[in-house]
This record gives structure tokens, C-alpha cells and sequence, in this order.
């Protein structure tokens, strides 16, 4: 039973009470009823439209996954936390790369087709270690 069921059903017992309407209590009771009767169509609407609202949301969501994919490739590799950029010396375009890629040691520009020479520093500290 949905919610304006509900409220039918319930202004169904209280006419069943037969009040008498001349009497203040009986105008609040119906009063009440009316106002209840309102509300739950209002909150039926409103989850309806929260539901037509999801639906775009979702839709949004795919498709600005899609652009996203098509933008930056794949973002979980891009975003990781194992992913490094680095500027091409050769011609200055942003190179991408994972700690894989580092530690292979043999990087090749996309942009230029230069090897990249890296150098890793595995110390934290800080401090310049070469000299």
C-alpha cells in the first residue's frame, strides 16, 4: 500500500466514525486528513522525481566516463598512485609513466621517439647525495 492508499484508508475510518461535522474536533480531524492526503501525494511526486533524477545522474555519469576515457585513456592507471609525469627533454611533451616503466629504465617519448635517460633518486632524506 502506497502512501496516499494509506491516507485514503484512514480518512475512510474516521467518515466510518460518522463525526458529527458541525463540532470543532471533527472539522480538525478532516482538516488533518486533507492535509495528510496532500502530503503523501507531494512525497509520492517527489520520489518520483528523485527516481527521474537517478536515472539522469547515472546517464551523466556513463557518459562522462566515456568522454573521460576518451580525454585521458585509462584513469585508473592515470590517477594511480604509482604514476609519475615527466617532460620530455627533446620536445617538451608530457610523458606518463608508471613505476614500472622507471624501473625498466628504457623510456621512449611518444612524442619524439627520443630515449628519455632517468635518473632515480631512492633516497628521501632530502639531502643532495652527489656531491
Amino acid at each position: 500500500m502506497n502512501l496516499s492508499e494509506k491516507a485514503a484508508y484512514i480518512k475512510g475510518l474516521a467518515e466510518g466514525l460518522e463525526l458529527d461535522t458541525d463540532k470543532k474536533e471533527a472539522r480538525v480531524i478532516n482538516e488533518l486528513l486533507d492535509l495528510v492526503s496532500e502530503m503523501a501525494s507531494d512525497v509520492e511526486d517527489i520520489g518520483a522525481d528523485l527516481v527521474d533524477l537517478y536515472d539522469a545522474f547515472e546517464e551523466l555519469d556513463r557518459d562522462l566516463g566515456m568522454v573521460e576515457e576518451e580525454l585521458y585513456g585509462d584513469m585508473d592507471t592515470l590517477f594511480s598512485d604509482d604514476v609519475y609525469e615527466i617532460v620530455c627533454p627533446n620536445c617538451q611533451e608530457s610523458v606518463v609513466l608508471d613505476e614500472e616503466m622507471l624501473i625498466g629504465g628504457d623510456v621512449i617519448c611518444p612524442g619524439c621517439g627520443e630515449k628519455i635517460e632517468i635518473e632515480i633518486d631512492t633516497c628521501d632524506c632530502g639531502h643532495d647525495h652527489d656531491m
